[in-house]
């Protein structure tokens, strides 16, 4: 499993906790338009605040996120549990 830095624990954490119901992506902070490649962040928002994540941090997580259960308050899950600092498979 790859390393994750101190922001992409802090995303992956903020995603287990807070509920979310929209994201969009941006570039340069406004709604993104033209080619992906150009796209350098996505917010993700709920009911109890929002967050912005660079586009670099988003493609490292590809690995640790999933889409939620469309049931549930959530879009994205992690895929792992953050515990002082290091990555673990649920379940461990």
């Amino acid at each position: 499993m790859s390393e994750l830095t101190p922001r992409q624990r802090f995303v992956l954490d903020w995603l287990g906790s807070n509920p979310q119901s929209r994201s969009r992506w941006m570039r340069d902070g406004k709604n993104a338009f033209g080619h992906p490649k150009d796209w350098d962040s996505i917010e993700i928002s709920g009911k109890q605040g929002s967050i912005i994540v660079e586009a670099s941090d988003w493609t490292a997580l590809h690995d640790f996120v999933e889409i939620a259960d469309p049931e549930s308050d959530k879009m994205f899950i992690p895929r792992v549990a953050i515990s002082s600092g290091y990555s673990h498979e649920k379940g461990e």
